[in-house]
């Protein structure tokens, strides 16, 4: 039986999307901003969404090394994987919560 998707496709992938997110996100920042006139503060903002997909691309090679160390069925890789995508998912709310609201108290 054959993969609907193989994973050499995922990670080429990811890997572009690694690549093209900050890019794009910054030049889609610039153009947000220069139409907001607030060019700068666009564009980081930009650049920040966009590094999520190098985060994408960290998160997926963390979750490979656990589930190659682990193993794919076990419960112990369920959890380990379960408190680090927890502990990345409210370390980022965080920091885009403190990001954000210095932004809009700075207007």
């Amino acid at each position: 039986m054959k993969e609907i998707v193989d994973e050499k496709t995922v990670v080429m992938i990811i890997n572009w999307i690694a690549v093209i997110g900050p890019l794009s996100g910054i030049l889609i920042g610039f153009i947000v901003g220069k139409i907001r006139h607030r060019v700068h503060s666009d564009t980081i903002k930009g650049f920040v969404i966009g590094c999520f997909g190098i985060l994408n691309w960290v998160m997926w090679n963390v979750y490979d090394r656990i589930t190659n160390y682990y193993g794919l069925d076990t419960v112990k890789n369920l959890v380990v994987n379960l408190i680090v995508f927890i502990a990345v998912g409210i370390l980022v709310g965080i920091v885009l919560g403190i990001f954000w609201r210095k932004d809009s108290v700075d207007k």
